[in-house]
């Protein structure tokens, strides 16, 4: 069972889902994803509440890597963290530092 935070901000109108799988390379339900999705279409979550933004948090790069392509294609966004302080993960971004490559310091 993931443990599992919600948060609306009702301020940007944008959900916050925080999934934390036991195991990393697990997919978000696709149940669960394609409501997400309608909901974000339609402009309303479950409780009626205007909502422009859906996005998913993930405790670690590892879930959020995995999640990417089928969250970017139901147009959800997908961010590394908590609900309180999140990151939006970034595929592109390198897993080193390339300023020492270039002998910046």
């Amino acid at each position: 069972m993931a443990k599992q935070e919600d948060y609306y901000d009702k301020k940007k109108q944008t959900m916050w889902l925080f999934r934390d799988y036991e195991v990393a390379e697990t997919l978000v339900p696709n149940e669960e994803l394609m409501q997400w999705s309608k909901a974000a279409r339609d402009g309303k979550t479950r409780d009626g509440e205007p909502l422009k933004v859906v996005n998913y948090v993930f405790p670690n790069e590892a879930t959020a890597e995995y999640n990417h392509s089928a969250l970017a294609f139901a147009s959800v966004g997908t961010y590394v963290g908590s609900v309180k302080k999140p990151i939006a993960y970034d595929e592109d971004a390198p897993t080193f530092s390339t300023r020492d490559d270039f002998g910046i310091k």
